[in-house]
């Protein structure tokens, strides 16, 4: 009995030590604002049709999706549906939906407004920019009961399950769509935690509590209304304003902070660095194969060898994150490590080597010159960092082995039109998801133009897989054939991947409960704020 009493004596004491001057954490309290300083626009915030990446953040607030990632696993919950089944071919889904949900016009969720909403994606009118690749080969959307969707495919589509869980397919209200038109993404009626009160076009937005919010995922503790009475999200593009503002406390929340000021950051107290590797297809350099000279894949070859990326990661994002080997980032299912070593490494001496068999010869002035043409192209980018500064780098990189890539930097919006027309020689791109799907999304000769296959590149053999990969529903042959995938656009180039994405955000010390989800979006739900 003694041994006993001394053995409890020392572990309470060990416990005492451990304790000891440790502050029990602030208990959730509701009231308060949160602001986020972004560091680029947003375009609509109507899921059919925005493709700004800071409109799906937004939006990731206003909304909820079908199906919700478990934001530490990656696990697939349940959302607005409450369980899902397939028919034994794969074809048939149906879906059943919690009850007692309503969106922020006071109109209940039902089976009607799911299928409303998914159909209202497939309308060629909407002109939706890529939420039609992610439903697939889906043929009907109907609503047999108030409560079950059912929807019918003509193939069986792997990537389904993670498609409902894009914002993109997320309910809208079906009263306020059909009211609003096209002006919907400016009066925009969801479910989710948070409302709109107020849009200014690349401005601001302004959000405040849904007062009826009872359906938060299950891996929230927290499931009734959020804490926060207001939610604000305002554009800021200059780095140097962004942080004083936040040094000054007059916005919360950096999304994109710089990486230097990070790293200057991320030890002092008044303020958390918060880091998330995003999934999805990574940063990469776009090759317009259908323009010379990228057509020829000797050339996109020597290119890829041109390229740095250990100089870009180390001076655009001081070392936050990690090199990109592959066209997916290693938090997506499907990234084969294995692959890393038939990625095109950086050498300089090899390019020029390539470019020297593919007919190209120096001038006077350092620029290759093939048939009396000088290597002279155009690099497009966006205006702000990191795409721009990452731009610079690699202009400076091309012209060390005689390629003169002339930059043209300029805003967003305008900037992805140009890459889907296809304006660009080159140019920088990125696609956020957790599925291998998102390389048909950039890869399928059916998206030029209708989706986000920016290199305009076309291989019946890379088809062929593409679809395989869509319609293959065992993991293991299904994880094979992304292996091929991967390797044919490796070894083919239409694309150059250099950098692996990791979110960094900066928040102050009095911001509480703070999550990223899987794609790292912030969910805004469960955070509260204490006094500073």
């Amino acid at each position: 009995m003694r041994r006993t009493w001394t053995v409890l004596c020392v572990v309470f004491a060990l416990f005492a030590l451990l304790t000891s001057g440790q502050a029990a954490a602030p208990a959730p309290r509701s009231g308060g604002r949160v602001v986020v300083a972004l560091n680029a626009g947003f375009d609509t915030l109507d899921p059919a049709l925005a493709v700004f990446t800071f409109a799906r953040e937004i939006m990731g607030n206003v909304y909820d999706p079908l199906l919700i990632r478990n934001p530490q696993t990656g696990e697939i919950l349940p959302g607005l549906a409450s369980s899902w089944t397939f028919s034994p071919d794969g074809r048939v889904m149906l879906l059943k939906l919690r009850q007692g949900v309503i969106f922020h016009d006071g109109t209940p969720l039902t089976a009607e407004a799911v299928a409303f909403s998914l159909n209202r994606l497939r309308d060629p009118a909407i002109r939706s920019p890529f939420a039609v690749s992610i439903l697939g080969p889906v043929q009907s959307i109907e609503s047999p009961d108030p409560f079950t969707v059912q929807i019918t495919m003509s193939a069986p589509f792997a990537p389904f399950l993670d498609s409902l869980t894009e914002i993109s397919l997320a309910p809208v209200s079906p009263a306020a769509a059909r009211r609003l038109g096209r002006d919907f993404g400016q009066t925009p009626v969801g479910t989710g935690p948070f409302m709109v009160k107020e849009i200014v076009p690349n401005q601001r937005v302004v959000l405040v509590r849904n007062p009826n919010y009872r359906w938060a995922p299950r891996f929230f503790r927290h499931r009734g209304p959020a804490y926060l009475d207001e939610l604000v999200y305002t554009v800021v593009p200059e780095d140097a304003t962004r942080m004083a503002q936040l040094v000054r406390g007059e916005v919360n929340v950096l999304y994109n902070a710089p990486a230097r000021e990070v790293r200057r950051l991320e030890r002092n107290p008044n303020f958390r660095a918060h880091f998330k590797q995003q999934s999805g297809f990574p940063r990469v350099i776009i090759l317009n194969t259908t323009k010379w000279p990228f057509d020829d894949v000797r050339v996109r070859v020597a290119v890829a060898h041109a390229i740095n990326k250990e100089e870009i990661l180390k001076t655009t994002y001081e070392g936050i994150g990690e090199v990109a080997h592959t066209p997916l980032s290693p938090a997506t299912w499907g990234y084969n490590k294995a692959l890393e070593q038939q990625a095109y490494p950086y050498n300089p001496d090899r390019a020029r080597q390539l470019l020297g068999e593919a007919g190209w010869r120096a001038g006077p002035d350092g620029i290759l010159v093939k048939d009396g043409r000088p290597f002279r192209v155009r690099l497009w980018s966006g205006n702000v960092p990191p795409p721009l500064i990452d731009a610079q780098l690699q202009q400076a990189q091309l012209r060390a082995v005689g390629i003169d890539a002339q930059l043209n930097a300029i805003e967003q919006a305008p900037y992805l039109a140009a890459i889907r027309r296809g304006d660009h020689d080159l140019g920088g791109m990125l696609f956020v998801s957790a599925d291998p799907d998102v390389l048909y999304i950039i890869g399928h000769s059916s998206q030029i133009t209708a989706g986000w296959n920016t290199a305009f590149y076309r291989n019946p053999d890379l088809d062929r897989l593409l679809e395989q990969g869509r319609t293959t529903l065992d993991s293991r042959a299904r994880f094979q054939i992304y292996t091929r995938i991967q390797e044919h656009i490796i070894r083919n180039v239409p694309y150059i991947p250099y950098y692996v994405i990791t979110r960094s955000f900066l928040t102050t010390s009095n911001v509480n409960g703070y999550l990223l989800d899987a794609r790292a979006f912030e969910l805004f739900h469960n955070v509260w704020v204490t006094p500073r």
